[in-house]
């Protein structure tokens, strides 16, 4: 029996992801006789954990999300598995910040480097520093923030990244390019323009790059961002989305659609098929 806990998917039993439910008498039946388990994107952690206790074939893999999401996370399981990045620093607070780099004429990377709030997205809390006034703006922000934040080397990217969706067995990839000038954020939410085409030649080292990603880590369903230094030409994961935007993979329907075949795929990766 496959048990989908997704809302768009059509397993032979459907089941409901709040852990009131999922630890009910009946629930708990149910995921016992479960051969596999489909889950959203917004499972969490607890929830998760809930259903590894019955099965670990569950699609997508998320078996290294949790404890690994946000900017510090990100560091932390690309360098547990020793996968090209930026070098990244850590910290928890402003506080730690100042404890260890006390001297602001000496900071942990040279200018320019990149500062970014550990939690959100679309550009949201991240800052190119290139001065002391920066440098203090930025950290007056995470200090109200009350969140750790990362410093980054910045990577001269040219003003553009790659986006590699990984969608089960699937990849799909499109360039962000940034052509507002003064903006080092390739964010669609800051103005960056989707280009499906690209550079092939980088597209396809950043595709090897993110399948070297997928085969260590086991995670399935992610969006990964790459960057390229313009000098050196070699993929850099920046960055590691476990939910994120459907526009450029076609839009929440299509994006929907390639979910489903993906489930289905795995399944059958696994021997195994739903009976309706």
């Amino acid at each position: 029996m496959i048990v989908s806990l997704h809302p768009h998917f059509k397993g032979d039993f459907g089941l409901t992801l709040p852990i009131k439910s999922l630890s009910e008498d009946r629930t708990t039946g149910i995921l016992k006789n479960a051969r596999a388990v489909i889950l959203p994107q917004s499972v969490n952690q607890e929830q998760y954990a809930v259903c590894r206790r019955f099965t670990d074939c569950i699609f997508p893999n998320y078996s290294n999300r949790f404890g690994f999401e946000g900017k510090a996370g990100n560091f932390l399981l690309l360098d547990k598995f020793g996968l090209p990045r930026p070098k990244t620093l850590p910290f928890e607070s402003v506080n730690d910040w100042r404890r260890r780099f006390p001297d602001p004429d000496r900071p942990p990377l040279p200018r320019p480097f990149v500062l970014k709030n550990n939690q959100g997205g679309c550009g949201f809390g991240i800052f190119l520093i290139t001065n002391q006034d920066e440098l203090d703006q930025a950290l007056v922000f995470f200090q109200r923030q009350g969140d750790g934040f990362v410093a980054q080397e910045f990577v001269d990217h040219g003003g553009k990244d790659l986006r590699v969706v990984l969608i089960g067995d699937m990849v799909k990839t499109y360039w962000r390019c940034q052509n507002t000038p003064g903006e080092f954020r390739n964010n669609v939410g800051k103005g960056a323009l989707i280009d499906l085409e690209g550079d092939p030649e980088l597209t396809a080292k950043g595709v090897e790059c993110v399948k070297d990603f997928k085969d260590r880590t086991g995670v399935n369903l992610a969006a990964v961002d790459v960057m390229f230094d313009q000098n050196r030409k070699k993929p850099l994961i920046s960055e590691i989305n476990f939910v994120f935007g459907r526009k450029g993979v076609g839009g929440v329907t299509a994006f929907r659609n390639m979910f489903d075949a993906a489930a289905v795929q795995w399944l059958k990766s696994k021997g195994l098929r739903l009976f309706h």
